[in-house]
């Protein structure tokens, strides 16, 4: 299953019971508790991720303090081991959360409280940890080194909500990899000590038990999650959410396979209904498409404005910036962008958008394809003439 377990303690049954943990989950059948136990069912789906060739968003975990959070994905993680030493600090440098993540491999992780995390750190996390791989990085003697990769869910807490963030901080492409989950509802304190009894004094003893029925349907876990991929529930999740599909869907097996093992008290299929349900109320409540690109290309000129040159059409009109680093030309005279057509497209798809579904737009913004120079000494090449945003 390749599990990438490097060493003690990251995975390893404490001397607990495991009819304890297994009966703490009792606490999550309360309907309230839906959240904390979707974050439980998550922990069960993570090690399917790879099996069945996926990829899964950031399970991103919102609310005030005290309403069980970092609990809920502590009782996640709990099932595999410690809880502590599976769960960063958002403190933490990029390198070693990359390294954290490579030595998880397929199980679960969690990168705690990133409320005052930078964004652009926020942002680089959330495209690498959905994408299983960090960005390439440079070795002492100067060349290219690609870490290690991993397929598992990985748990953010925060107290803000990460999509209600910029668009200048966190683009579409990073949206399209966060299944944001709402914690509403303040788990009571006996129940939240419940669950805290069971993951600190148990952590571990259910997790062998549940690998080894895994390595044993281990041919069928790619059929079983493209099956629940199709049942009217998923099927109607837009493709540009597929990462949010992709771990509700083994999210969904993962728990059905636990749930006939005996090691939860709780009803998978009522929670993943109740996720399905928000998560497609924050798909209905997002913007459209056409907003989506406009968005992600204004984005785009704000973070990249040292990269624009702002040559005119106007007689005489000089160059500002240095040829090699431009990646586009705005024409104050005519109060157009020009951008090359592979960088527009690049943009497009990077937010997880279809071109050919914008054409439309694209005539309505009165946006042309023009042959420009984006410098006075380079070449005309085909760009798009994008009016002022």
């Amino acid at each position: 299953i390749g599990l990438g377990i490097p060493a003690e303690p990251l995975f390893r049954s404490r001397d607990g019971s495991r009819d304890k943990w297994v009966s703490a989950t009792a606490v999550l059948a309360n309907p309230d508790y839906y959240t904390h136990a979707f974050a439980v069912l998550c922990g069960f789906g993570s090690i399917l991720v790879d099996l069945a060739d996926l990829q899964s968003a950031v399970v991103s975990l919102v609310g005030e303090s005290g309403y069980g959070k970092t609990l809920a994905g502590s009782m996640a993680l709990s099932i595999y081991g410690d809880p502590a030493v599976m769960t960063q600090a958002a403190t933490a440098t990029q390198n070693a959360i990359g390294m954290q993540l490579a030595a998880h491999k397929n199980l679960p992780y969690m990168l705690d409280e990133v409320s005052g995390m930078p964004s652009y750190k926020l942002a680089d996390f959330l495209y690498d940890a959905a994408n299983g791989r960090q960005k390439e990085v440079l070795s002492k003697d100067r060349k290219l080194q690609q870490g290690a990769g991993w397929a598992l869910v990985p748990f953010i807490t925060s107290n803000h909500s990460v999509l209600e963030m910029s668009v200048a901080d966190i683009q579409e492409a990073h949206r399209k990899r966060v299944l944001e989950i709402p914690f509403d509802n303040k788990i009571s304190k006996d129940d939240a000590a419940t669950l805290a009894v069971a993951l600190q004094d148990n952590y571990g003893t259910v997790g062998d038990e549940y690998i080894r029925k895994i390595l044993a349907l281990r041919p069928q876990i790619k059929s079983l999650v493209a099956k629940e991929l199709k049942t009217p529930l998923l099927k109607d999740i837009p493709s540009v959410y597929r990462f949010g599909a992709w771990t509700i869907a083994c999210a969904a097996v993962g728990g059905k396979i636990a749930h006939e093992m005996g090691l939860i008290q709780f009803s998978p299929a009522e929670v993943i209904s109740k996720v399905v349900k928000v998560f497609l109320a924050s798909i209905v409540s997002s913007v459209s498409e056409a907003e989506t690109a406009r968005r992600a290309l204004v984005a785009f000129l704000y973070n990249n404005v040292g990269c624009i040159n702002f040559l005119s059409s106007a007689p005489n009109a000089i160059d500002t910036t240095n040829p090699r680093m431009i990646y586009a030309r705005y024409d104050s005279e005519r109060k157009f962008y020009y951008m090359a057509k592979d960088q527009f497209k690049g943009i497009i798809r990077e937010a997880g958008l279809s071109f050919r579904n914008l054409s439309s737009w694209i005539k309505r913004q009165g946006i042309l394809v023009e042959n420009q120079r984006l410098a006075s000494n380079m070449p005309r090449i085909e760009c798009f003439a994008i009016p002022d945003l």
